[in-house]
């Protein structure tokens, strides 16, 4: 009976130290791999109707780049500001919320980009679900062609945020 009783004891314990192996094991690196596969260059593959999604708003962004913690875009600006980029693509800081990546607006305001999910970026609201393809150089639609100009410096957040 004692035999039986430490066999399954032992049973158990190697049994819940493979569960906390593997559940360590699969958040830690699911989340990391995830990130650093979202680097590149990202523009808009296809939208279609999301019902439910109407209460959230959706961005105009169309293409964008991740890369090294940084997020490159076009932003409208609507107001006449001292700090507008002459092409209207800024470098801004990023962040993860879980899946999601954000960036650090001009003004100071972190706002969600899109959700990584399988591999592509997706982001809903408005009632519409848009997928983003990764893209190489040369497929940049020609309107955001700028996006791609080198050396673009990161924003300089003490100017627009006072």
């Amino acid at each position: 009976m004692s035999r039986t009783t430490d066999r399954v004891k032992r049973y158990g314990i190697v049994c819940l130290v493979l569960l906390v192996l593997g559940a360590c094991g699969h958040s830690s690196k699911g989340t990391a791999m995830s990130h650093s596969d979202a680097e590149g260059l990202w523009q808009q593959a296809s939208e279609v109707p999301a019902p439910g999604t109407e209460g959230k708003s959706l961005s105009d962004i169309y293409t964008f780049k991740y890369e090294h913690g940084l997020v490159t875009l076009r932003l409208l600006a609507t107001a006449k500001v001292s700090w507008r980029s002459p092409d209207g693509f800024y470098t801004l800081k990023s962040q993860w919320q879980g899946d999601t990546l954000q960036y650090l607006a001009p003004i100071g305001q972190w706002t969600d980009l899109a959700v990584f999910e399988n591999g592509r970026f997706v982001a809903s609201g408005d009632g519409k679900r848009r997928e983003y393809a990764r893209i190489t150089p040369d497929q940049v639609a020609d309107f955001n062609a700028d996006i791609l100009r080198p050396d673009r410096p990161v924003h300089d957040y003490q100017r627009s945020i006072k």
